[in-house]
């Protein structure tokens, strides 16, 4: 409503949350693809989280992986072929990072494309 009045005070990029707004199969077949928009309000992609930290009874803080490495594989090999843009967070864990290299690499040797 903003954007149609020309009231956004600032420039707006959207990132779908999944699993919070659907998985990637579901997100990536609503058909935005990275960059829908104008330069006020955009489609920047899709945000993945790899892993994460939440705390225990005692408040103790855990990191946890969400995925396996085949899952992850999948999900990142569907939004590289939808030409989506991924947002992982994979922090505080090697595993997480190394786990979203090996699917970064397994996607491109897939489907390889130079952007």
């Amino acid at each position: 409503r903003h954007r149609r009045r020309g009231a956004l005070p600032t420039r707006v990029g959207l990132w779908l949350n999944t699993p919070l707004l659907g998985s990637v199969r579901e997100l990536t077949a609503a058909g935005y693809e990275t960059g829908f928009g104008d330069e006020w309000l955009s489609h920047g992609g899709i945000k993945l989280f790899v892993d994460g930290t939440g705390t225990d009874i005692d408040g103790n803080a855990e990191a946890d992986v969400k995925w396996s490495q085949d899952e992850l594989d999948h999900m990142v090999l569907t939004a590289h072929v939808a030409g989506q843009q991924l947002w992982m967070h994979v922090a505080p864990t090697v595993e997480a990072a190394e786990m979203a290299l090996l699917a970064v690499q397994r996607a491109q040797a897939a489907h390889p494309r130079r952007d």
